[in-house]
């Protein structure tokens, strides 16, 4: 139970989060290892919470973290960012291919069901996303800053 009193979706509060995503990302930069780290937002996320409540919200990013997290291959893991967006990393493959592989699946809308006052109300939602991609010349610290700035003007 969360101090409000209200159950919240056990999978997506023990998601590794954005300290976790750091470290990974610092981890993949000093090792230098080539991959990308991807910013997902989940759309409408916040203006679902304002309109049907804090657990309606919390329905729709858990379908958006099973989702995301079932399109990941080995070795890659799903970080919670922020309310509504997760980070992927680390993600193995050329630009093209990462580019083409996470535009097949934001381009899959997830149907959620949300609880409201009048039952359950169907929602359609997609995903907007960004990578960024990690070499010897990109510090960590500016690829977060980056995916701050993405999620400050597509949150939502």
């Amino acid at each position: 139970m969360t101090s409000s009193g209200l159950k919240s979706p056990d999978k997506l509060h023990s998601a590794a989060g954005r300290s976790e995503a750091e470290a990974a990302l610092r981890d993949s930069f000093e090792s230098g290892w080539c991959a990308a780290a991807v910013i997902l937002v989940a759309d409408r996320a916040l203006a679902v919470s304002e309109q049907y409540g804090y657990l309606s919200g919390e329905d729709l990013l858990e379908q958006f973290f099973h989702f995301w997290n079932s399109a990941l291959q080995p070795g890659e893991r799903l970080f919670r960012w922020s309310y509504s967006s997760f980070v992927a990393a680390p993600i193995q493959g050329d630009p093209a291919g990462i580019r083409r592989r996470f535009d097949k699946f934001a381009s899959e809308c997830i149907a959620c069901p949300l609880r409201g006052s009048a039952g359950r109300i169907p929602l359609l939602t997609g995903t907007r996303w960004r990578a960024y991609f990690l070499d010897a010349t990109t510090p960590p610290e500016w690829i977060c800053r980056a995916m701050d700035l993405f999620v400050a003007n597509f949150a939502g």
